[in-house]
């Protein structure tokens, strides 16, 4: 069934209203949490966001329109966000962005073109790389995102040359973790001791003396990693375990 414009403008409710990212579930959801983690956008060039689901990457995909819109007062109709789980074809694709062109001819500034979940589309990859190789990505910043991480590196590697970083999209690690719900103290604790490499020996002293510090929170720190071992590092199970 070809695309049509209606699928675009029903995924970009803001081209209407730019109040409507506001009210985007996942945004309310990301912004009503405590504590709230945060994002960096200042620096946004063509990226591969690779992670398994559960992560939060559509959420960091809304939550980069809303900051465009609000933060850097980009026209809303310059962001186009599309869920390609829909999509049958890889063909499908690169139609989305020729309708999203269509739309918007008259808008010469960058664009901001945001792909969730390109792996439930065969052959992805051939997609991007047209895109890439063509006008489609004249002045364009490209964010893709897919919850099967093994194939988007895979995707990733035929594109050799091209200007796309990738990003990981991983789990909480139990250091983020303690950042995120930790005591003050905790947290200023943990910020202090950083990793050490073991290959040298001097360094085993400096592992002790860390270990040493870490041995004040030492209650604390037991008590969040047996929640952090029931969650995984899953951003909504373990927004929901401590709810």
């Amino acid at each position: 069934m070809p695309l049509k414009v209606s699928d675009l403008v029903a995924q970009n409710p803001w081209w209407r209203n730019r109040d409507e990212i506001l009210r985007d579930e996942k945004v309310v959801e990301a912004l009503n949490k405590t504590p709230r983690k945060k994002y960096s956008f200042r620096k946004l060039e063509n990226t591969l966001l690779l992670g398994p689901r559960q992560v939060g990457k559509t959420t960091y995909l809304k939550l980069m329109a809303r900051y465009l819109i609000f933060e850097r007062k980009v026209d809303p109709e310059r962001i186009l966000y599309f869920s390609c789980e829909l999509l049958t074809d890889r063909k499908e694709i690169v139609e989305v962005l020729k309708l999203y062109d269509t739309l918007f001819p008259e808008k010469t500034e960058t664009k901001y073109i945001l792909l969730d979940e390109v792996t439930f589309v065969e052959n992805w990859e051939a997609a991007i790389k047209h895109i890439l190789d063509t006008s489609l990505s004249r002045n364009k910043v490209l964010y893709i995102t897919g919850s099967s991480s093994i194939w988007l590196l895979k995707g990733a590697e035929k594109m050799p040359g091209r200007k796309i970083s990738v990003k990981l999209f991983m789990p909480l690690t139990f250091r983020e973790y303690t950042r995120l719900f930790g005591s003050k103290e905790v947290k200023n604790i943990v910020e202090s001791v950083k990793p050490v490499n073991l290959s040298k020996l001097d360094n085993i002293k400096t592992l002790y003396r860390k270990a040493l510090k870490l041995s004040l929170v030492q209650k604390e720190l037991d008590e969040l990693l047996l929640k952090y071992l029931k969650t995984g590092g899953f951003y909504k199970p373990v927004y929901e375990y401590l709810q």
